[in-house]
């Protein structure tokens, strides 16, 4: 059979929103019906302005005229199609959300308890060096430097990691970024804070402490 190409269009989807997009063939309703008629039906796309919840009866009325037998059925606006199609990706994005809500708690709180354990076990140590002459601000500032810079080295692994991770699940996704600019700036920042939380305040509570008690911490 020979047809006549009337135009082209780009690749689309078809089929679902997360799929590449192809390419198909674009045929009329009596092409379609005449020589390959479906068993599943027809979808007939309506443009319509103004208020569409109104239009389906008088479409229904247009198909009856043309056609008595010809059934109509799962009739619905562009907004309720998008919705039931984005249920699946908005469910999975929730549950992702919730998750990561989750999960950054709980690093932050064992990120706090870590290193604020690992300082308040070297209070006999400020003590030491107290006792020895060196200033508060000197030991605070050494407590501070080497809890952050084990804290850089911790992102430095774990940023690359989270990077090819979320490369990963952004296929389980639709209309996510995977790479996103904001979530990778503000949560190291925020686990920074935490870190830098975790090992002033011990410190600062350390450095308060008289020499002779630190000396006899355990």
């Amino acid at each position: 059979m020979t047809y006549e190409i009337i135009g082209v269009v780009e690749n689309i989807k078809s089929r679902t929103l997360g799929e590449d997009t192809r390419f198909v063939l674009f045929r009329s309703l009596a092409q379609s019906t005449g020589s390959d008629p479906s068993f599943l039906g027809y979808q007939l796309i309506v443009h319509f302005r103004g208020n569409a919840s109104g239009i389906a009866g008088a479409v229904r009325g247009q198909i009856h005229d043309l056609d008595a037998t010809m059934a109509v059925y799962n009739t619905e606006t562009m907004q309720q199609h998008l919705r039931q199609a984005l249920f699946l990706p908005r469910l999975a994005g929730t549950l992702f959300g919730i998750f990561g809500f989750v999960g950054l708690a709980l690093a932050a709180i064992g990120l706090y308890g870590v290193i604020s354990y690992s300082v308040s076990r070297r209070t006999r140590e400020i003590g030491i060096r107290i006792a020895l002459g060196a200033q508060l601000s000197a030991v605070r500032q050494l407590i501070l430097r080497q809890g952050m810079t084990l804290t850089l080295i911790a992102l430095a692994i774990g940023l690359p990691a989270a990077f090819v991770l979320a490369g990963v699940l952004g296929s389980f996704l639709y209309g996510i970024r995977p790479h996103d600019t904001i979530t990778f700036t503000i949560v190291p920042i925020f686990l920074a804070v935490v870190a830098f939380v975790a090992c002033w305040v011990p410190a600062l509570r350390a450095t308060r402490v008289n020499p002779q008690s630190a000396l006899r911490y355990e």
